[in-house]
């Protein structure tokens, strides 16, 4: 089966006002023209083969919610920080094993689902960083690997989340 290649007249024709889903698609390559689509607040992607997301994918700065889960992606752009509007971040059962630096800058995210990948959580409490500089509501961090914290509310403490899932981890928490 080959990956489909969208041009931006048939992806303006699958836009429904703000939104644009092209789950279950069987995309490998990231649709660029979808960039040029600016009103666009809600991009679902999910269930594809997508392994790599180009640098000008950050460029859509009016994204709210963003579904990427179930795909390929080993790694994000490291411009994903200049998304300044994403509040719903879906990321489930991916291949990322750590986040850029610049994921820190997402201060509107109030939602993220990093399920189902083989991310380095003492990595990741780098890349997040602190509860007046984020505003998580809920994360999902399950099924991960490599994971050595100290304290029971890992996620609530780090990130002032309200709301966290750690099941179908290998955590080793120490003292207290």
């Amino acid at each position: 089966m080959t990956t489909p290649k969208y041009n931006l007249t048939e992806l303006r024709n699958l836009q429904e006002d703000d939104e644009l889903d092209l789950s279950a698609s069987a995309i490998q390559d990231f649709p660029k023209a979808i960039t040029q689509l600016t009103r666009l607040t809600k991009l679902d992607l999910s269930s594809n083969r997508i392994a790599f997301l180009p640098e000008l994918f950050c460029t859509m700065d009016k994204l709210i919610r963003l579904d990427l889960g179930n795909n390929q992606l080993h790694h994000l752009p490291d411009g994903i920080g200049l998304m300044k509007s994403l509040q719903h971040l879906n990321l489930y059962n991916n291949k990322l094993e750590d986040l850029p630096l610049s994921f820190g800058n997402l201060k509107s995210l109030k939602w993220l689902d990093l399920k189902k990948n083989p991310i380095n959580m003492y990595v990741l409490t780098y890349r997040v960083r602190t509860p007046s500089q984020m505003s998580l509501a809920t994360t999902t961090v399950s099924n991960h690997h490599l994971i050595d914290f100290s304290g029971s509310q890992l996620f609530s403490s780090i990130l002032g989340v309200q709301d966290e899932d750690l099941s179908e981890n290998m955590i080793l928490f120490e003292g207290g």
